[in-house]
């Protein structure tokens, strides 16, 4: 009962759209030229999440999940925007690369690598609309094969519906778990963190259990106030030159399917009684995913330089960024906690609990801006960000999108 799906991607730029008219496929396993798309999924009908998806694939395979939108239904006729597919292209080229399987499939190019995902989008595409295809967002999972001959890329892929709840969160109970959305500390950095691949979603699966019984204990509480723990961050535990035990550190690193920002006050460059503005804080390249999203958000900065290499464009921004791990012993400079993925964008989180000391960070509202009577902390993010590049040349840059 093998079955799949196909997906697709776009730069911020430069939309990939597609348009085509419905040509049902003839068989389960389609051949585009040197690829084989295998087994697809209705959604619809299985309610597949992504990481079951990929789990219940035997082979191994790198794979790369994007946001793409059905734009419009006419007769016969579909376009499809598919969001920054050159940042997922390459992120797949590279995690083929270290499977030796870039050579006879992509030429060795990574705009071959895109040419290939834009064949396999189609072809999933097709089959959704003759489904009974609704116009709307979809997360598109794409899997490729990295253990076959080199002759042809085999592919599997899925199709999600994505649900927009952002904009019509109501006021009262339901609004609860959105405010008191929590990060866990919980797990040891990947061991291969630049390869998005299916070996770490059947990895990480049993720290995805662990953060389900934290869940589970919020539940029976008998209070109004309940965490919901939406992600963990894993961290590498470091120790000073001592024994004692609050010499131990947290350095942090990313999420299970998402990348880390911290934004801290800039207290080294405070002029006197004055605030020195805000540091924006990730783990640097070596250690996490090179996220699309994150992608996105480090090329608006003038500079990508370590704290001990500032740029002389940074000196007088209200932002700075810095390639550095948040450390949990500074979690006092901390005044906001958000991760980031290109399918769910930014997510703000209420607090962080280390799952290893028992200690929690709350962090205050950020200022929020009304619009159209709606309020939300993801808002403030927005607006603290709008508000830092109101005057610079990196406003234009800026993936604002992420946020809203």
């Amino acid at each position: 009962n093998s079955k799949l799906n196909a997906l697709c991607f776009k730069r911020e730029q430069n939309v990939c759209v597609y348009q085509y008219y419905t040509q049902p496929p003839t068989m389960m396993m389609t051949y585009d030229g040197d690829i084989a798309v295998v087994d697809c999924i209705d959604d619809d009908e299985t309610q597949t999440t992504p990481a079951a998806f990929l789990r219940r694939i035997e082979t191994p395979c790198a794979y790369t999940a994007m946001r793409c939108e059905f734009m419009n239904n006419n007769g016969e006729k579909g376009t499809v925007a598919i969001e920054r597919i050159e940042f997922h292209a390459e992120r797949v080229f590279a995690s083929l690369s270290e499977e030796k399987r870039t050579g006879c499939l992509f030429e060795n190019h990574w705009q071959k690598c895109r040419d290939a995902l834009e064949k396999v989008t189609r072809t999933a595409f097709l089959k959704r609309q003759n489904a009974g295809f609704k116009k709307g967002r979809y997360m598109a999972t794409i899997a490729i094969e990295d253990d076959r001959d080199e002759k042809k890329m085999y592919v599997h892929a899925l199709l999600t519906p994505l649900i927009t709840t952002r904009k019509d969160e109501k006021k009262g109970d339901e609004e609860v778990t959105a405010l008191d959305r929590y990060a866990l500390l919980r797990g040891a950095p990947r061991e291969r963190p630049h390869a998005k691949h299916t070996e770490w979603v059947k990895k990480r699966e049993g720290l995805e259990i662990e953060r389900n019984e934290w869940n589970a204990r919020e539940d029976v509480k008998e209070t109004r106030r309940k965490r919901t723990f939406v992600e963990c961050v894993l961290s590498k535990r470091t120790t000073g030159s001592g024994s004692a035990l609050q010499e131990e550190d947290f350095q942090i690193c990313e999420g299970l399917t998402t990348n880390v920002f911290v934004l801290k006050r800039d207290d080294a460059h405070s002029n006197g009684g004055s605030s020195g503005g805000l540091i924006l804080q990730t783990a640097p390249d070596a250690d996490v995913l090179l996220g699309v999203a994150r992608r996105a958000i480090l090329d608006a900065f003038p500079s990508s330089k370590n704290d001990s290499e500032e740029d002389e464009n940074c000196k007088d921004a209200k932002i700075r960024l810095s390639l550095t791990h948040p450390l949990w012993s500074e979690r006092e400079t901390w005044i906001a906690l958000f991760t980031v993925n290109c399918v769910v964008g930014a997510k703000l989180y209420h607090g962080i609990v280390n799952s290893y000391t028992g200690e929690e960070v709350n962090f205050p509202p950020l200022p929020i801006i009304k619009e159209s009577g709606v309020e939300g902390r993801e808002k403030g993010l927005s607006f603290l960000f709008r508000t830092a590049f109101s005057s610079s040349s990196q406003k234009s840059s800026f993936p604002f999108d992420l946020f809203e």
